[in-house]
């Protein structure tokens, strides 16, 4: 029985397992992209949609690559078409900026 036990704590705690249950099915992210209108509609029901529209528009593109379309920072650079680098910098002062006006 100890044998038993002691396999089962091995897979669970081994890299394989661990990966497997981080991986998800690619069903989701295809459901969630089928579904971009509803995710529009539930940004305006939190009312975060109208402070990321008076941004500049540069800051537009930015969080609604990364943070609405969910693209990574390289993905993003890439699309863009501008240095990795300085995505983050302006990445970082457009929420920044977001956050003085949403906090007032």
């Amino acid at each position: 029985m100890n044998i038993a036990r002691n396999t089962a704590i091995d897979e669970t705690r081994s890299k394989a397992y661990k990966n497997s249950r981080k991986n998800l099915s690619t069903t989701n992210f295809v459901d969630i992209l089928a579904s971009s209108d509803s995710l529009n509609k539930m940004t305006n029901a939190i009312g975060i949609k109208k402070f990321v529209d008076a941004l500049k528009p540069a800051c537009i593109k930015i969080i609604d690559l990364l943070y609405f379309k969910g693209y990574t920072q390289v993905e993003a650079s890439k699309t863009l078409e501008i240095p990795l680098g300085t995505l983050k910098t302006r990445n970082r002062t457009c929420i920044n900026e977001l956050r003085v006006m949403v906090l007032g």
